[in-house]
């Protein structure tokens, strides 16, 4: 209900008006409250809209990566604003917390079909938006079970709060996108 800031238009222009095969990495800078989250999170939904998963695609298409499961929870809430009257888009929030099944989630974390209510019904059926944090995600690496999250279906990754990624932390990370990759048997361009 409200005109886009002009780094988030700016932002959606841009990834709309690339060529799909030549997929843009933006790094959006911008003070708290600004709406950094809106300039990546936008064009992601706007393009997992319009290309739908392929038959013969499988894994999740799109992993956002915080460093807290805080800010997990926060994102993940918002973005389940987004989608929950909608049932084209799912999505998963993995962290610690996160029930192993249905029956242990608590009838708040009872949601609309859009949302994954355990790690169970998200290995049955993969959501398009996986939201965790690196811990977890070496852990989903590591688990067999969770080897069905990963593979060619993936299209975006978002790295949320870059800047605390520096030194050891950052060259941890990059070996482990590098790891999300290769086990996606994704390259670059596309991704």
């Amino acid at each position: 209900t409200r005109p886009l800031f002009a780094h988030q238009a700016d932002a959606f222009r841009h990834v709309a008006s690339t060529q799909a095969v030549e997929k843009p990495s933006l790094v959006i800078t911008a003070g708290t409250g600004a709406g950094k989250t809106e300039a990546f999170l936008l064009p992601i939904l706007a393009g997992l809209w319009k290309q739908p998963r392929a038959a013969n695609e499988h894994g999740m298409r799109c992993l956002i990566l915080y460093p807290m499961n805080a800010l997990v929870t926060d994102q993940v809430t918002r973005l389940y604003e987004l989608l929950q009257d909608q049932d084209k888009l799912s999505l998963f929030h993995f962290t610690s917390e996160t029930p192993e099944n249905d029956r242990d989630a608590k009838p708040e974390e009872r949601w609309k079909p859009c949302r994954r209510w355990s790690r169970e019904a998200a290995r049955a059926s993969i959501p398009d938006i996986v939201i965790t944090n690196y811990s977890m995600l070496e852990y989903m690496l590591c688990r067999p079970k969770d080897r069905e999250f990963f593979g060619p279906a993936l299209r975006y990754i978002v790295l949320d709060e870059a800047h605390l990624y520096t030194g050891t932390l950052a060259a941890e990370i990059t070996l482990l996108l590098r790891r999300v990759r290769d086990r996606c048997g994704v390259t670059p361009p596309p991704l």
